[in-house]
């Protein structure tokens, strides 16, 4: 068995601007209140994401609302050029808004006393 190498095809990608392209789009990573999709790919990339803080299922990051407004580091990974790199995206979850019931005010009475005075 004879093996020819055909050359050198290494594709010449820029990592700036693979790693410029994952992105997380339509919305606001300042003010998260609800669940939202992650990407699972990027320019041809498949993604793996991670989370510091709260569950991310089947491509979706899982938003649980607490008492505070939370930060939460999302980590993008991906393989470029056999080498395993990572992309931090910062959002904030904001603190759950709790209606509660509007307390009814007493009515007030007021009374007023007249004295009378005889002569």
């Amino acid at each position: 068995m004879i093996l020819v190498a055909c050359g050198n095809d290494e594709v010449n990608v820029d990592y700036d601007e693979i790693i410029n392209a994952v992105t997380i789009s339509d919305i606001d990573l300042g003010s998260i209140t609800d669940d939202f999709v992650l990407p699972d790919k990027m320019d041809g990339y498949n993604l793996v994401w991670i989370s510091n803080n709260e569950a991310i299922s089947n491509g979706k990051a899982i938003v649980t609302r607490n008492d505070d407004d939370a930060s939460v580091t999302l980590t993008a990974s991906f393989v470029f050029n056999g080498k395993v790199e990572t992309k931090e995206f910062t959002i904030t979850v904001l603190k759950e808004e709790i209606d509660e019931p509007e307390v009814p005010v007493e009515p007030t009475i007021e009374t007023t006393y007249f004295e009378t005075f005889e002569a």
